[in-house]
C-alpha cells in the first residue's frame, strides 16, 4: 500500500522523462526502503504524500539519510519510543542520535530561490534560517528555556553521554530542490 501511494505521489509530483524521472525514481526507491525497514515513524507516507512542502522535504531528508547511513554500512537501531531523534546508531558501545531537518526558506529572496542571475548570496537570511533549524533541534533536546516543554533528555529518550547529530538539509535554501 505504502510503496504504491510513494510512487503515484511522486508521480504526479515529478511527471516526465529524463531527470524528472531518475529524481523521482531515487526518491521513491529511498523512501520505500525506509518505510520497509521498519524505521520510518508511521506519519511517514502521510506526511510525504500530503502537498506539503514543510512536510514532503524534511520527509525525503530522512529517506535519503537513512539511505545513505545504510549504504556505509551502519546498522541504524530501532528508536525504543516512538517519539524521539529520527534515527539511533550504536558505535562502540556509544549511543549517536540523528535529528533532520530541512528549513524552510522563510524570509530568502525570491531571485535567489529561483537561482536567476545576478542575485547576491543572502548571508544574513541563510545564517537565519540554519541557527533557528539548530534551535529549534536543540530544544528538542534540552527542552524550552522557558520550561514550557520538555526535552529529549528530560524525558528519558536520550541520555546526557549520548551523542546528537543535527543533520541539516539546505535544499530548500536555493533551487536545488526544483526541477522546473
Amino acid at each position: 500500500m505504502d510503496n504504491k501511494k510513494i510512487e503515484d505521489y511522486l508521480l504526479k509530483r515529478y511527471p516526465g522523462e529524463g531527470k524528472r524521472r531518475a529524481v523521482r525514481e531515487r526518491i521513491a526507491a529511498a523512501c520505500i526502503d525506509f518505510v520497509r525497514s521498519g524505521l520510518a515513524d508511521s506519519n511517514f507516507t502521510k506526511e510525504l504524500c500530503s502537498d506539503s512542502e514543510e512536510n514532503f522535504w524534511p520527509r525525503v531528508s530522512e529517506a535519503l539519510l537513512f539511505r545513505h547511513l545504510r549504504d556505509m554500512g551502519l546498522a541504524l537501531e530501532e528508536r525504543p519510543q516512538a517519539a524521539g531523534p529520527d534515527f539511533l546508531l550504536v558505535k562502540n558501545g556509544k549511543r549517536i542520535w540523528i535529528e533532520v531537518t530541512c528549513p524552510s526558506p522563510t524570509d530568502i529572496p525570491e531571485d535567489w530561490l529561483k537561482a536567476e542571475g545576478g542575485s547576491e548570496f543572502p548571508h544574513k537570511q541563510i545564517l537565519l534560517r540554519w541557527t533557528s533549524a539548530i534551535k529549534d533541534k536543540a530544544e528538542k533536546l534540552l527542552g524550552k528555556s522557558d520550561g514550557s516543554e520538555k526535552g529529549y533528555i528530560e524525558k528519558g529518550i536520550v541520555a546526557p553521554e549520548d551523542a546528537y547529530v543535527i543533520a541539516i538539509n539546505s535544499c530548500r535554501l536555493r533551487n536545488g530542490h526544483s526541477l522546473n
